[in-house]
């Protein structure tokens, strides 16, 4: 299982929903998501989490994974811990 580990400052399609409603996204299958735009082509599902500086979004973690449905809510939990970490470092 290869995740790969980005984090972005620009937002494709795939972000809208995560920046929208400001929460974690898991996508179970990234080439069923209309408007997804694939960083690696081995990529097949991914877990979205924005961060955010000053109360507002500034950048999002975005891992995947070239499983499908790789990610569940344990991912989301260990995500979300290491939230305020990656936050702390942009800000």
């Amino acid at each position: 299982k290869i995740v790969i580990f980005q984090i972005f400052l620009f937002c494709d399609n795939c972000y809208l929903p995560c920046l929208d409603q400001k929460k974690t996204m898991v996508v179970s299958n990234v080439h069923e998501f209309p408007g997804h735009i694939a960083c690696d082509s081995a990529s097949k599902s991914e877990i979205v989490l924005p961060l955010y500086m000053d109360g507002q979004i500034h950048a999002v973690l975005d891992l995947d994974s070239d499983v499908f449905s790789h990610f569940d809510h344990w991912s989301v939990d260990f995500t979300k811990a290491l939230q305020s970490e990656f936050e702390s470092v942009l800000d």
